[in-house]
């Protein structure tokens, strides 16, 4: 198979667009789900006569599922906009059916790596729970399967992989291939990541970063490769059978 002949070049996006696309994609989501948290919570507090830090913190799952589904929308449609006529620079990725193939293979490699990495834990005897982002996911998914699945199964993965790849992978490719693989893995795993984890808890989520770096491997390798589509499509299946999964062991 020429290779060649499915990757995207380094030069889909403009470089302003390539840091947009980050730019927004990380901080901004941040600030996005912020605003909206507090504006929402605000909401919450008054009706229900209370201060907005017992309101973010009584209201629960709906606040979670409010923010984080107003927040992805917001985001994509944001993302989609900046690319504008740029985004059928990507398009003919999904025209390629080897980048389908490609998107199922890197979700079994990221199944087999857990599979694999999980036995270690256990030889090891190392105790390892669902990290702090998965537990949130779990409790979302829970109360809200339906809006859980189209948000944290389609809208989010697309969102990402137009951050992470299409913005901060080719971004960095730019200039070394090696520095965009090593940047995003740690970027992509960290932003998983709890740091307002205490003592009790870091160690299990220093423990379930591989999970999430193989993952960020996974999905840039197969952007590298075969574009777009390949890696939206490994992404959207692994969180798809994760959420399946969820309901599965529940």
């Amino acid at each position: 198979m020429n290779h060649k002949e499915y990757r995207l070049s380094t030069e889909a996006f403009p470089l302003k667009k390539q840091i947009l696309f980050f730019s927004l994609g990380w901080l901004g989501f941040q600030i996005i789900a912020t605003v909206i948290q507090i504006t929402i919570g605000g909401v919450y507090a008054y009706m229900h006569n209370v201060s907005l830090q017992d309101a973010l913190y009584n209201s629960g799952n709906v606040v979670s599922i409010l923010v984080n589904s107003t927040a992805y929308i917001a985001l994509l449609v944001t993302l989609l906009l900046i690319g504008n006529r740029d985004l059928l620079k990507i398009v003919k990725s999904f025209g390629q059916w080897q980048s389908y193939l490609a998107g199922v293979i890197c979700f079994a490699s990221i199944i087999a790596f857990n599979i694999i990495y999980g036995n270690i834990i256990n030889i090891l005897k190392t105790p390892v729970s669902d990290n702090a982002n998965q537990q949130g996911l779990e409790t979302m998914d829970a109360a809200f399967p339906v809006i859980s699945m189209v948000i944290f199964g389609f809208v989010g993965p697309i969102c990402e992989e137009l951050t992470y790849r299409t913005g901060l992978f080719s971004l960095l490719k730019r200039k070394n291939r090696v520095v965009a693989y090593l940047v995003t893995i740690v970027v992509f795993a960290l932003i998983h990541f709890n740091f307002s984890a205490n003592m009790n808890t870091l160690i299990n989520e220093l423990l379930n970063l591989p999970y999430y770096m193989f993952a960020a491997f996974a999905f840039s390798f197969t952007y590298d490769r075969f574009g777009f589509a390949g890696s939206v499509t490994g992404h959207i299946i692994n969180n798809v059978f994760s959420l399946a999964m969820i309901r599965y062991i529940h």
